[in-house]
């Protein structure tokens, strides 16, 4: 597979086997290595029989991973393979510059290649309350859409929530109703980092 610089990518795995619990009961990591570099990513159940492993990878070349499973016995989710990383060649910082870090004794936040950040950020504190697809009281197709491409027309480059209304609840452990959750939360946060301002335009309806 072939992934771009700094951009957040899957990889996707089966389990052979079936668990009581499997939030709980079999855990699976993945170990990133280009020349000296390595880097160590633990996976994700993601329901039903499918676990995965999210990761971004910091610089071009061919990059080795190996995955490993807590369970030995379940080859699903487990096994070797390659990833070709190229540069990435669109248009935001935090894909060009990478993630943002802070160094000893320097008192502002900086990209991975050391320029400032300048942290500009707004808070959606509701934003899960939000349908992804639906405008409710406001006449456009989504109040949630709307908020976000309007902070990007306004040059914000932070934004920010809680999840008031998140559709899932990790008090009484992970099960597929929570997942579905994660997975409908993921939407959100997908748009917002994708986001090229589509300057949707919402009024409220009388």
């Amino acid at each position: 597979m072939t992934v771009k610089t700094w951009v957040a990518d899957e990889l996707v795995f089966k389990s052979t086997k079936k668990y009581d619990n499997p939030f709980e009961d079999v855990d699976i990591s993945a170990v990133f290595t280009s020349g000296k570099q390595k880097i160590v990513v633990p996976g994700f159940w993601d329901g039903d029989d499918t676990w995965k492993v999210r990761f971004a990878l910091n610089k071009e070349g061919l990059w080795n991973y190996t995955v490993t499973c807590t369970d030995k016995e379940n080859i699903g989710l487990q096994g070797t393979g390659k990833v070709e990383c190229v540069k990435y060649d669109g248009e935001y910082e935090i894909y060009k510059r990478g993630f943002l870090k802070t160094e000893p004794n320097v008192r502002y936040f900086m990209y991975a290649d050391g320029t400032p950040f300048f942290y500009l950020g707004d808070t959606h504190w509701n934003m899960f309350d939000e349908e992804f697809d639906n405008g409710g009281d406001f006449d456009c197709p989504s109040h949630f859409k709307y908020i976000v491409d309007k902070r990007v027309e306004q040059g914000f480059n932070v934004y920010q929530s809680e999840p008031i209304g998140a559709r899932f609840d990790i008090s009484d452990g992970i099960d597929e109703k929570d997942v579905e959750g994660f997975k409908l939360a993921d939407k959100y946060f997908d748009y917002i980092a994708q986001n090229e301002g589509q300057n949707t335009r919402c009024q409220r309806r009388c």
